[in-house]
């Protein structure tokens, strides 16, 4: 085993090499490339020596050989890089440079979204919103207490950006006591949720609190796509209000959020937020508001749209 994984390490030092003399033959058209060429016809002939060994004696001299001619490779390939900058030539970035690290990559994805709809007092786009439309935002604050289109906007919790876990979002729920917009997209697409006139918290032995502001939507998946007017992104926009028929609103625990009752939640989203369930319900005289009853959230978000 101890050979084996010698034998691996040398192995991956030879591939190394093995890229620096393709860059260094990418170079030898150059007129100041000589010593770039020596030095790629040198490193091409100790690869070959390191693939032919058959047994590991001969693999540590051939890769002892090819490890001296890598640094070889790196002095002749400056040598050639200061010939090109006295001849006026703009230097090539190094090969380790030439790619993005993870980090890097990572740090390109947070980008923010510019197709993003802005809620009111909300300035700057952000990361893969689940709004995409600003007609689909304007829809959701005329639904919302005429109130909420005066007051400052503010993205208290998102998964993209603060994780996924129920505790997280309680916490930061917890800035605020007004109203709140809870935003759910499932992986089949479907964007829904509800509008709450309490800030989301955990309630004592399941008990239901907020009022009958509140209500439940759908928004459907079109709203998300890039190519479709506004009037078929608002095609699967509906409002569902309080019936009065109970006043199962909201309900917290650490396990659980959901809202409505009756025969079934409205909307519920189990402490991880990864299991969701929607299905016909007597509160607000609800469908399912997903793409099923049963499903799995993509992302969520809970916008504050009530005075700090």
């Amino acid at each position: 085993l101890g050979i084996g994984r010698g034998a691996a390490r040398l192995l991956r030092r030879a591939d190394a090499a093995a890229s620096a003399a393709v860059a260094v033959a990418g170079a030898s058209d150059a007129p100041s490339g000589t010593c770039g060429r020596n030095a790629s016809a040198t490193t091409l002939s100790s690869i070959t020596s390191v693939a032919s060994a058959t047994n590991l004696e001969a693999l540590q001299a051939a890769a002892s050989k090819l490890l001296g001619v890598d640094k070889a490779v790196d002095r002749a390939a400056a040598a050639d890089a200061g010939a090109g900058l006295e001849a006026g030539a703009t230097a090539p970035l190094p090969l380790a440079r030439t790619m993005s690290s993870p980090k890097e990559s990572g740090a390109l994805l947070e980008l923010p979204d510019p197709a993003c709809g802005r809620f009111p007092s909300v300035s700057a786009p952000h990361h893969r919103p689940i709004v995409r439309r600003q007609c689909v935002a304007d829809w959701l604050v005329r639904c919302c207490p005429a109130r909420c289109g005066a007051s400052q906007w503010r993205l208290l919790y998102a998964s993209t950006r603060d994780g996924t876990s129920l505790r997280t979002l309680y916490r930061k729920c917890h800035e605020v006591s007004g109203p709140c917009l809870l935003l759910v997209r499932d992986t089949v697409g479907a964007a829904f949720g509800c509008f709450t006139s309490d800030a989301w918290h955990q309630s004592q032995r399941g008990r239901h609190y907020g009022t009958g502001e509140c209500f439940v939507f759908s928004l459907g998946a079109a709203q998300a796509a890039a190519d479709v007017s506004d009037e078929r992104a608002m095609a699967g926009a509906a409002v569902f209000r309080w019936t009065k028929s109970n006043s199962h609103f909201q309900a917290g625990s650490g396990e659980f959020i959901a809202i409505g009752g009756g025969s079934h939640f409205a909307l519920w989203l189990d402490e991880e937020l990864h299991f969701g369930s929607s299905g016909p319900c007597e509160t607000f005289g609800s469908p399912c508001l997903a793409g099923r009853e049963e499903f799995i959230i993509e992302r969520v978000e809970v916008w504050s749209c009530g005075d700090l």
